[in-house]
């Protein structure tokens, strides 16, 4: 298990960081259906602080850093799953095999490769700030001059290129990576489950739990980017088909689902996965509880314990002497 752990430490980072990125440096107000969002968080304030020509390169490169996060989040999980997968097969080959120190280097490799060419497409698909004003027209005609009711007049813009190729490419590119990953991910999620179920016998009842635990813990996480990204996206397209109207409100409802979605891989670990639901309740309420006077067990009451078993059996007749 301790390869494991540092699957799930890193996973831990790089979900924290996509976070910080996401939640604290760029906090973005979207307005669908653009494809583009007003920044609140604290890249906005370094915008304002540095000017357009430094502020306007580093705003990008806090979006391009939630890219690399992002696509380190989804190879963890798929390396996780991989590695998950050759434990529960109780074959020693498939083990060795994926740890192999060349594929080690590989699997980092391709990961850095992945993470450069999807951020490269990012950063590259952000339009120039003064030609926002541009883009923006486009959806005014769409939607109506309601869709960017109550943005402040010096609000700092992120903007994608909706006519451009680089967009294209990048979409086409972040869309079909998620999707093959989730494809084989939850696959190979339901494989190691009917695997693991198969060789129960080669586990303890505690070790077959806690992988039990872990990997569908997994495979929620592999749905929570689908109903926290996918289902507002898709929501936002829908509307745009059918002609809808946009109302403020529906825009609140897709900002929430965005944040929410790294308090909710955490709140999946605590609650699937019994050593962490454990240590939460030891380390939050277990500690105001033991500060608590009324809280407080009462540890004054003496527990006799048998030194060791006798083999005696209590039945009728034996209640029948003892009496």
């Amino acid at each position: 298990m301790k390869e494991y752990r540092r699957f799930i430490a890193l996973y831990t980072a790089f979900d924290g960081t996509l976070a910080f990125f996401l939640g604290i440096l760029l906090q973005p107000r979207l307005y669908f259906p653009a494809t583009g969002g007003v920044i609140q968080g604290v890249a906005r304030d370094l915008y304002l602080w540095l000017g357009p020509e430094k502020g306007e390169p580093l705003v990008k490169m806090a979006m391009v850093g939630v890219v690399w996060m992002a696509v380190n989040v989804i190879t963890c999980q798929d390396g996780a799953l991989i590695y998950r997968f050759t434990v529960v097969a109780t074959n020693q080959i498939y083990h060795d095999l994926i740890m192999r120190p060349i594929v080690v280097i590989v699997t980092v490799i391709c990961d850095a490769f992945l993470c450069i060419l999807f951020s490269v497409l990012c950063y590259i698909s952000i339009a120039d700030f003064k030609d926002v004003p541009q883009f923006q027209q486009v959806y005014l005609e769409m939607a109506g001059p309601h869709i960017f009711d109550g943005v402040p007049k010096d609000a700092i813009w992120i903007w994608y290129e909706q006519t451009g190729t680089k967009t294209l490419y990048f979409l086409t590119c972040i869309l079909s990576g998620f999707l093959a990953s989730e494809i084989f991910c939850l696959g190979l999620g339901f494989v190691i489950l009917r695997t693991l179920k198969k060789n129960a016998a080669n586990f303890s009842a505690k070790t077959y739990k806690l992988h039990q635990q872990l990997t569908i813990l997994l495979i929620l996480q592999l749905l929570t980017p689908i109903i926290f990204f996918i289902v507002p996206i898709s929501a936002s397209i829908f509307a745009m088909i059918f002609n809808l109207k946009y109302q403020k409100p529906a825009d609140d409802i897709g900002f929430i689902f965005f944040s929410l979605y790294s308090s909710s891989n955490s709140s999946l670990t605590i609650i699937f996965v019994s050593p962490y639901r454990k240590f939460t309740w030891d380390h939050t309420f277990g500690l105001v509880t033991k500060w608590i006077p009324w809280c407080k067990r009462d540890t004054s009451l003496a527990v006799i314990l048998p030194q060791k078993s006798t083999g005696f059996t209590i039945n009728s007749q034996n209640m029948r002497n003892m009496n």
